[in-house]
């Protein structure tokens, strides 16, 4: 259990930082658009 437990652990902070990293690139999206609203890219959001 406690080996499963490891995995968990690995894989949940390599999600994190995986996710940190997705957060940073939408800041950065953020600042680059001319607007708001321009951010929202509805055709990769389906």
């Amino acid at each position: 259990m406690a080996e499963v437990r490891a995995g968990v652990d690995h894989v949940d902070r390599a999600l994190i930082a995986l996710l940190a990293q997705r957060f940073a690139y939408m800041d950065a999206a953020a600042r680059i658009k001319p607007e708001r609203g321009a951010v929202r890219d509805e055709g990769r959001k389906a």
